[in-house]
This record gives structure tokens, C-alpha cells and sequence, in this order.
């Protein structure tokens, strides 16, 4: 019993992690998108 709770545990915390560096690339990977939409941008409004 005990090492099956240790298991559990371990493994939803590992679940955690994943799910928040998987946020953090979203985010970097959102706001470089933002950012070369914006730089088409302005040299669309250079043009």
C-alpha cells in the first residue's frame, strides 16, 4: 500500500510539471507568432 501511494503521487506530480512546461512553450510559442505577425505588419504598412 504504501509504495503504491508513493507511486501515485510521483506520478500526478510529474503530470503537473508536464502540463506546466507545456503551458510555458504554448505561451513562448503565442507570443514569437504575435510577434512576427506584428513585424508582417509593419513592413505591410512600410510597402
Amino acid at each position: 500500500m504504501p509504495t503504491r501511494a508513493t507511486s501515485t503521487m510521483l506520478t500526478s506530480r510529474t503530470n503537473e510539471t508536464t502540463t506546466v512546461t507545456n503551458h510555458r512553450q504554448g505561451l513562448i510559442k503565442n507570443s514569437k507568432n504575435d510577434h512576427i505577425e506584428r513585424l508582417t505588419a509593419d513592413v505591410q504598412s512600410l510597402l
